[in-house]
């Protein structure tokens, strides 16, 4: 599955990559790309995770107490969400492990609903999430583009 080797630690490709959290639904930019991406609640779980240096392990773990899921599932859904985002560039690899899921998990009597995590992606801003209008302008400045100053 692309580059995603289980063995291997991963986090959030910072700072080329950003995201927020707004009423449970994170948002990730890449400003490399111009990409946007949303999540739904269990990616936002996994994003999370991996936002907080989390090993894998932890990530697997968490999602187990959140959604009250069977290990072998949740380790199958982890790795082909890993594998999206890594095809995004979203994360990157890291050495070591990281400390523990990072966020308190309610006990399996309060689990969520589970949807398998997604990823959309969003290219139709890519123009205005890739343009730097402080550093991209002719000596005409803004708003002529380096590329369209004639």
């Amino acid at each position: 599955m692309g580059g995603f080797r289980l063995e291997k630690e991963y986090q959030v490709n910072a700072p080329k990559v950003i995201s927020e959290t707004i009423d449970g639904e994170t948002i990730i930019i890449n400003l490399e790309s111009g990409n946007y991406f949303s999540l739904n609640a269990s990616g936002g779980t996994l994003w999370q995770g991996l936002a907080g240096k989390a090993s894998r392990a932890a990530i697997v773990e968490n999602l187990c107490r959140l959604y009250n899921l069977k290990i072998k599932d949740a380790q199958s859904d982890v790795e082909e969400f890993f594998s999206r985002l890594l095809q995004e560039n979203l994360i990157v690899g890291r050495e070591g492990h990281g400390p523990g899921a990072g966020a308190e998990s309610p006990s399996r009597s309060d689990s969520r609903p589970y949807e398998k995590p997604t990823l959309l992606k969003y290219e139709d801003m890519q123009d205005l999430l890739l343009l730097d209008p402080i550093h991209d302008v002719d000596e005409a400045g803004w708003p002529m583009t380096k590329q369209n100053a004639s």
